[in-house]
């Protein structure tokens, strides 16, 4: 007969019966290695399959390898069979290997496919279907996933149409931004999470032999499945619950200066830095947006950058600021200051010497009381106000670039990082980078009353132990 009678059981892990039976238009299955996701995924296409006469729905993976060797593979094991023996299923009217497609005699159809480049995308532009699955969603392209919903449920009537996703957190990625980020609605997105540890039919010592061989981020990942940790991220001292706080008062003495990052294409963006009396830094406000003019911005932050006393706090950008526009032979710092926003220009400095810095101050102290949640032990000397999502975003997905396969063996990880969604923290490592001295205000603090009054000359020789180190904020 070459196969079994279909059988499931979601009852040992509460999560898979969830992300099944999930009423979304969206559902998401997250979490450790080996929480039962793939199979969680292939039971809920299956079912929809049998239930719904005549639908079509399609399973993919990154790759046709993957494809083939895992998702596949168990899709055809829930139903008792293999790749050799599906044919000869009752339920099943016919299997094509060559095209990767699935006929059930109720007039059900599900394709397999690969996501992996713009051909494969393509491909998928003629297809119309009911529902979609995505096995390790991480590994592909948001271009991918929004291709398939392209494809969903584009006549009127027939069956429910949903599109789900399964795999492991990959830091503040797209599947971040749409499933957890801030608070989505439930009935589109909804993101159901397991650990390695939810799953009641790992092997015994499964866990216990990861634990030893494997460091700390990575278990954080791929056991208890965090989405703030990953392979090459930078900062990975950041973690929500002791960096992320409510909005305080920041008192004019705080109010330590401005970071800024230039673009048009790219965002250009503004990040307002402080600090408490305990020498604490504070990210308190933030402004970015694409393809605008300097004097959209300017009208959007000078009265931000102006203290109660009527003085300007100090705004710190790149050294790009200052090439010249072979127009009108301005620079962009020029054109600023001509709005009443004054930027210093820096140096061209390796990206390093400003994150090192706050790698410094977000390290957590953990026998140190947290200064704003009473009752947390462990404290950093880095927050982040809860009104500013765009850094906190950034700060998530900010990754050093990766050596290529091959390479580990003869180059050293190199001190650069992806220049994708980094601006506001650029700006952030900006005003990092000008500010030499670590310092502590007082109600009495002297505040800088212009711009004349920074050392521009010490400012330009950031990175060069010859040149004066100086307290931007404070004279």
């Amino acid at each position: 007969m070459g196969y079994k009678k279909i059988k499931w059981d979601l009852t040992k892990i509460p999560q898979q019966e969830q992300f099944v039976f999930s009423d979304a238009l969206y559902p998401g299955y997250f979490g450790g290695f080996n929480n039962g996701k793939t199979h969680a995924g292939c039971i809920r296409g299956l079912k929809h399959s049998l239930d719904y006469p005549g639908n079509k729905g399609l399973i993919a993976r990154k790759t046709y390898p993957e494809l083939k060797d895992t998702t596949r593979k168990q899709f055809f094991e829930i139903m008792g069979c293999t790749e050799s023996t599906i044919a000869g299923h009752p339920y099943v009217e016919r299997f094509n290997q060559q095209e990767n497609f699935l006929r059930f005699k109720n007039g059900s159809e599900i394709f397999f496919r690969a996501l992996n480049d713009e051909e494969a995308l393509a491909k998928l532009l003629s297809l119309n279907i009911n529902w979609f699955f995505i096995d390790q969603a991480e590994e592909v392209s948001e271009a991918a996933f929004l291709t398939l919903l392209g494809r969903m449920g584009r006549k009127a009537g027939g069956p429910p149409v949903w599109g789900a996703v399964t795999g492991n957190p990959a830091g503040h990625n797209w599947i971040w931004k749409r499933w957890i980020n801030g608070d989505p609605d439930k009935t589109k997105y909804d993101m159901i999470q397991a650990t390695t540890l939810d799953n009641p039919f790992r092997r015994p010592g499964y866990v216990e032999e990861l634990m030893d061989a494997y460091d700390p981020i990575w278990l954080k990942r791929y056991i208890y499945g965090s989405w703030d940790t990953f392979a090459g991220q930078v900062y990975n001292e950041w973690d929500p619950k002791y960096h992320l706080i409510d909005p305080i008062p920041m008192a004019a003495e705080m109010k330590a200066g401005v970071g800024c990052d230039l673009g048009y294409n790219h965002l250009t963006a503004f990040v307002w830095i402080g600090v408490d009396y305990e020498g604490n830094w504070h990210v308190y406000d933030e402004h970015a947006a694409r393809e605008q003019l300097p004097e959209w911005h300017i009208n959007q932050i000078s009265t931000r950058l102006t203290l109660e006393d009527g003085s300007q706090l100090p705004v710190f950008g790149p050294h790009d600021a200052m090439n010249r526009n072979p127009v009108d032979g301005r620079n962009l710092q020029q054109v600023y200051r001509d709005g009443g926003v004054n930027i210093m220009a820096g140096t061209r400095v390796k990206p390093h010497v400003g994150i090192q810095k706050i790698k410094q101050m977000m390290r957590i102290d953990p026998k140190k009381p947290h200064p704003y949640k009473p009752g947390v032990m462990g404290a950093p000397r880095f927050f982040v106000h809860r009104n500013c999502p765009g850094i906190v975003e950034e700060i998530g997905q900010y990754r050093w670039r990766e050596l290529k396969p091959g390479q580990e063996s003869h180059m050293a990880q190199p001190d650069e990082v992806v220049k994708v969604n980094d601006d506001r923290v650029d700006a952030l490592r900006q005003w990092a980078m000008a500010t030499q001295a670590y310092y502590k205000p007082t109600q009495e603090t002297k505040k800088v009353k212009s711009i004349e009054q920074f050392d521009l000359e010490a400012f330009a020789g950031i990175g060069d132990d010859s040149r004066p180190q100086t307290d931007w904020r404070w004279a």
